[in-house]
């Protein structure tokens, strides 16, 4: 998807808990939850796989970020684990 490509978001029904290995994300002050497979997106080069930076590209959500999805003191280290800041948390389905 083109950087912040919008596009109508399928419909999440908030009044059930999302099923089994299906991912639900709401981005916050926007109210746009999105929900999808783990696993199953798309890998661009955005930030790290299944970040929140990772999600909201693929969904065409503007989330501001200037590192990149990577953190700086990872960065100039030369190493970037995951889940080491808070927009890199791997999402997880009910783990």
């Amino acid at each position: 998807m083109s950087e912040h490509e919008s596009k109508p978001l399928p419909e999440v029904d908030l009044s059930k808990p999302p099923a089994e290995n299906i991912v639900r994300v709401t981005f916050q002050p926007e109210n746009k939850t999105v929900e999808f497979p783990y696993g199953s997106l798309p890998y661009e080069g955005h930030g790290q796989p299944m970040s929140f930076l990772d999600v909201a590209e693929n969904y065409g959500i503007f989330l501001d970020h200037a590192c990149g999805g990577v953190p700086v003191r990872d960065r100039e280290a030369g190493n970037v684990p995951r889940g080491d800041s808070c927009m890199e948390q791997e999402l997880c389905a009910g783990r």
